[in-house]
């Protein structure tokens, strides 16, 4: 059937809205857009029903008006509406630092342990000192003064008597680093480059050589104060 319903079909009255389902007549209602006696048309998405706003409505909290925009903040600043600014300030520069981790690359140059300048404990730069080993005395035989509060860390040795003497390195003169050498006469040991050291005294103490008897013993030795 068609839609639409003539009411008073034989008198012709009025016509009503209604939509044919399946042979039953449905009464409608629409919302129709216009002032009285204007047919604007069924409200659609393309064509939508006009609204009028009366008074202030109120935005979602955190929106951005008119009134409220990001402070400018300060260079180096935190601030509350934006993130901390680096930069300058007054075009002064601003020092940022921070703490490398161990195996880091260092800007203009790379952190090696078998640099010839430097070795690193750390992030720490520390330059092998290189020193003559010559002591004759019976006893203790100072080779490194001690450095307050720091270590003396060998990181390679080397020993040549002139006879027979038992040799000990130890930490001032109590403490042994190593066991005795026994040196033959005109016979010596070599330790080897170590970046880890491969002794270190105690630390603020000096680094010494114990000789069992009165012979000369020369040699070299590379450390550094830790």
């Amino acid at each position: 059937m068609p839609d639409n319903t003539i009411l008073n079909l034989g008198s012709g009255g009025d016509t009503i809205l209604t939509e044919d389902l399946s042979g039953v007549k449905v009464a409608t209602t629409k919302i129709y857009v216009g002032a009285h006696g204007v047919n604007g048309g069924a409200v659609t998405a393309g064509n939508p029903l006009p609204v009028s706003v009366n008074g202030a409505v109120p935005l979602p909290t955190g929106a951005s008006t008119a009134a409220k925009q990001p402070a400018l903040g300060t260079a180096g600043s935190a601030a509350a509406d934006v993130l901390t600014v680096q930069g300058v300030a007054s075009m002064t520069p601003l020092l940022t630092t921070t703490t490398l981790a161990t195996g880091f690359a260092l800007i203009g140059t790379t952190a090696s342990p078998d640099a010839c300048d430097s070795i690193y404990n750390g992030i720490t730069p520390l330059t092998p000192i290189r020193a003559a080993i010559s002591a004759a005395a019976s006893g203790s035989n100072t080779l490194v003064a001690a450095v307050p509060g720091k270590k003396i860390l060998v990181l390679k040795a080397a020993l040549m008597a002139a006879g027979a003497v038992n040799a000990t390195f130890k930490s001032s003169t109590t403490s042994s680093l190593t066991g005795a050498f026994p040196l033959a006469a005109n016979g010596g040991v070599g330790i080897g480059y170590c970046p880890l050291g491969n002794l270190a005294t105690v630390a603020g103490e000096a680094l010494t050589l114990n000789l069992d008897a009165a012979v000369q013993v020369s040699g070299y030795l590379v450390y550094v104060p830790v």
